[in-house]
């Protein structure tokens, strides 16, 4: 997780216990990163394998999921940084949270995006070359901008939207203007990228623009 301009990234332990944060001198670039100090996470809900971490972009909360029933627990910071974290708590329940490997806002806090856990069949939706399983991205609208107690109706207020090449533990990412969405591999180095034709809509994917990143080639397909 990273805040907002890049110049702070927080990374948690495999158990959860602790987060550390890092500074980097080049904002964005994790090449320039230096350890600064760490945060002890507790609480019996740890243990159980936390599995994503994110950063409200205006420095005010972050956010942990894992093998929790469901629960994405937050904690307040009142400087954006891990020194200033307070008590964790289990502010909302969501589907599709447990062991979720990723999680992200838009960077005004009023959409949250969460990885769907289960492989799932593919719809084979139109644009789509690729015929192999995938998961979805679930993405929900936050009426009061990082507030996730505000999400109306959580278990049914979602929308879905599939992206292929993707299993229970492969993470992704939307690029900072919200145009592309970014699919991790957890066994390689291999990424996978998708245009959205509209900035943060993950439904908006244009399939056919599939890039392919591998260790040293660019494969594409569309553009």
């Amino acid at each position: 997780a990273a805040n907002s301009n890049g110049t702070k990234w927080f990374v948690y332990n495999q158990t959860g216990t602790t987060i550390y944060e890092f500074l980097t001198s080049t904002p964005g670039d994790i090449r320039t990163a230096t350890y600064t100090m760490s945060h002890a996470v507790t609480g019996s809900w740890v243990t159980s394998s936390p599995s994503a971490l994110t950063a409200a972009g205006d420095g005010s909360r972050f956010y942990m999921t894992g093998s929790n029933g469901g629960h994405v627990y937050v904690a307040t910071t009142g400087n954006g940084s891990v020194n200033g974290i307070g008590s964790w708590y289990p502010a909302q329940i969501i589907p599709n949270t447990d062991n979720s490997s990723s999680i992200q806002w838009k960077p005004d806090g009023s959409k949250l995006y969460i990885k769907g856990i289960n492989a799932v069949s593919n719809p084979s939706p139109s644009g789509m070359t690729y015929a192999g399983t995938g998961c979805y991205i679930y993405a929900y609208d936050v009426p009061t901008a990082w507030d996730i107690t505000s999400i109306n109706n959580p278990l049914n207020s979602a929308t879905s939207t599939f992206f292929p090449r993707y299993n229970q533990y492969s993470p992704f990412a939307i690029t900072d203007n919200g145009t592309r969405v970014v699919i991790g591999n957890y066994n390689d180095t291999t990424f996978y990228v998708y245009k959205l034709s509209t900035a943060w809509d993950v439904t908006s994917v244009d399939y056919s623009t599939e890039i392919i990143h591998d260790n040293s080639t660019e494969n594409t397909s569309g553009g």
